[in-house]
């Protein structure tokens, strides 16, 4: 018996003993879960804090995009503008180069005219001098009384008049005849 009951205490020392060990690992244990959860319960929130701090960057990415999206279409548009006023201002150059020719030559000609205009008015002036009864005085019936008339008359059929005539064909109006006549065909 006494083995039975050394047996039964040492079963029961082991029992309390292991029960012991057993509450102070399960105390132990229970501790190390709660730290655990502790742990999992804030690493869910920092979890749940960057899910959410995900969204919002992404929805911030996705808003930029948008914007970056109009905002190449808008530059596309601007350069393909550019593009296109650059032609236009090399072709509104050469136009203007061009122009800038034409002017100079019409700038030469209208020298020239201006020279001719004032010699012309010289001309006019001269012939507005004698009376105009000079040219119409019966002899010259075959002739219009035309610059171009007088000139041909004057190179081909001319003969001054020997013959004087009082206000006819005077010795005045021969002298402007021949002054007129010669003077314009010979310029």
């Amino acid at each position: 018996m006494k083995q039975w009951f050394i047996t039964v205490i040492v079963l029961v020392v082991l029992l309390v003993g292991g029960g012991v060990f057993s509450g102070i690992r399960i105390v132990d244990m229970t501790e190390r879960i709660n730290e655990l959860e502790l742990s999992y319960t804030t690493l869910e929130s920092s979890y749940n804090t960057l899910e959410s701090n995900y969204q919002i960057l992404q929805s911030n990415y996705d808003s930029l995009d948008s914007d970056y999206q109009l905002l190449q279409a808008n530059y596309n548009t601007l350069e393909a503008n550019h593009k296109k006023l650059e032609h236009d201002f090399d072709s509104l150059r050469s136009d203007y180069d061009t122009l800038q020719g034409k002017m100079s030559a019409l700038q030469l000609n209208y020298n020239k005219l201006e020279v001719e205009n004032r010699d012309l008015e010289r001309l006019l002036e001269q012939y507005e001098k004698v009376p105009h009864s000079y040219y119409s005085a019966g002899a010259f019936s075959r002739h219009s009384n035309t610059y171009e008339e007088l000139c041909y008359f004057l190179s081909s059929e001319f003969v001054l008049p020997r013959g004087y005539k009082l206000n006819v064909f005077d010795c005045s109006e021969s002298a402007a005849y021949l002054g007129m006549g010669f003077g314009n065909c010979w310029v």
